[in-house]
């Protein structure tokens, strides 16, 4: 009990400094949580205020949080919605009020679930055939996906392994005929390892389909999406199978990533990673961007929900004339929001500065989201352990970056 109080007033005192930033402008910096994302948020978002779908992905790594595609995607449909901005694609970013709510419900889904422990993960490293004796070798390698008019095999692939010391069965032949049916699919089922590359010259439905079920078979599967394309052998496609085929990529990688398994967007990058698996006996899920993976750790979180939650109730308190939020009823929202009476140095010295100073307040939906990050950080018991772990980290070993532990 002790302890949480002394980290408690640490960082109140941290707060007590904030009121000069405030008065300065500086209306998004309401203690040490908020001051360190705005810090990182400032890494990435070039001087604009927003953070889009890249910028976003790196920022979270950057502090330990490595969402899944999904999850990025529904973060920035849902701050189109709370900002009431037209849904195009030039408006999906993120505002800084956002970042810290999503960055701090991550952060809480972690410690609550631990790094990547509700994907499920297979207790054998591969799945050898079961229904008849196999007539094939077993191979570290099954070179799955594009194939014909694709050469990624023979000019990549190939000599890759080989400089690996990999063994690889290569399905794509010039002389293809039934009787290899058998023979590929036991070669498939017996590889330590599937790389499956879906290439941009291509449709790859069908290794769209094959990936999807692997990633569920509990396989070592290494995926690459090179991209879409917009025309296959010379014929444009049309906008609505254009459109079906980003669908199904999207399905796809949302299987994969459920299963915590990084997605590739680089065929050397993803051979590098094979080859550390196979010899190192390293887990796909240790994979990190050292190694040119992005991780995905906890893709369950439905991490964007209580944005709309805490929009909903600013919408309840704010003022009709200004879309504003009076400081009057800051506490209110703040009580509706955290259960918890609203009281803590950031807030009570504005409250304080005003009065003397005859003057009112309003807090923008950004200012919000920021004010009720640091006050739920205050709460002795959520997160204060989590939080002194990661301050840790960066003192000793410095920056704002923080690999994620070992899955």
């Amino acid at each position: 009990m002790a302890f949480w109080k002394k980290v408690t007033a640490w960082r109140q005192k941290d707060q007590r400094s904030i009121i000069d930033e405030w008065e300065k402008g500086q209306r998004l910096v309401y203690g040490y949580t908020t001051r360190n994302y705005l810090t990182t948020f400032g890494m990435f978002d070039g001087g604009s205020g927003r953070l889009d779908r890249k910028q976003l992905l790196k920022a979270l790594s950057s502090i330990g949080l490595y969402p899944s595609k999904s999850q990025i995607f529904n973060m920035l449909k849902t701050s189109v919605e709370c900002h009431d901005r037209p849904d195009e694609d030039a408006q999906l970013f993120v505002t800084f009020g956002d970042f810290c709510i999503y960055a701090s419900d991550l952060m809480d889904g972690y410690n609550n679930d631990g790094y990547g422990q509700t994907c499920t993960t297979s207790s054998t490293a591969h799945r050898p055939a079961q229904q008849r004796p196999s007539i094939t070798s077993r191979y570290d390698v099954f070179l799955g996906g594009s194939c014909n008019p694709t050469t990624w095999r023979k000019d990549t692939a190939i000599p890759m392994l080989k400089r690996y010391n990999l063994s690889f069965y290569n399905p794509q032949v010039e002389d293809w005929g039934p009787e290899l049916i058998e023979i590929e699919d036991q070669a498939k089922n017996n590889a330590r390892l599937l790389l499956f590359v879906l290439e941009n010259s291509t449709r790859s439905i069908a290794s769209m389909v094959e990936a999807a079920f692997h990633s569920g078979d509990q396989r070592l599967l290494m995926l690459v999406i090179k991209g879409i394309p917009d025309e296959v052998e010379g014929e444009k496609l049309e906008a609505s199978e254009l459109q079906d085929l980003k669908r199904g990529h999207a399905f796809l990688c949302d299987l994969v990533e459920r299963q915590c398994l990084p997605i590739f967007e680089d065929l050397e990058t993803a051979i590098h990673c094979s080859a550390k698996v196979l010899q190192q006996g390293v887990s796909i899920r240790q994979l990190t961007p050292e190694d040119g993976a992005q991780p995905v750790r906890n893709p369950h979180i439905r991490v964007a929900d209580r944005l709309i939650n805490i929009k909903e109730t600013f919408r309840s308190y704010q003022s009709l004339e200004t879309g504003k939020l009076p400081l009057s009823d800051t506490k209110l929202a703040l009580k509706v929001l955290s259960g918890k009476e609203a009281s803590f140095p950031a807030l009570q010295q504005i409250i304080s500065r005003c009065s003397s100073q005859e003057t009112d307040f309003e807090f923008d939906f950004d200012q919000f989201c920021c004010l009720l990050t640091e006050f739920e950080q205050l709460q002795p018991y959520r997160r204060a352990a989590t939080r002194w772990y990661y301050s840790a980290k960066r003192y000793l070993y410095g920056g704002m970056s923080t690999p994620a532990p070992p899955v």
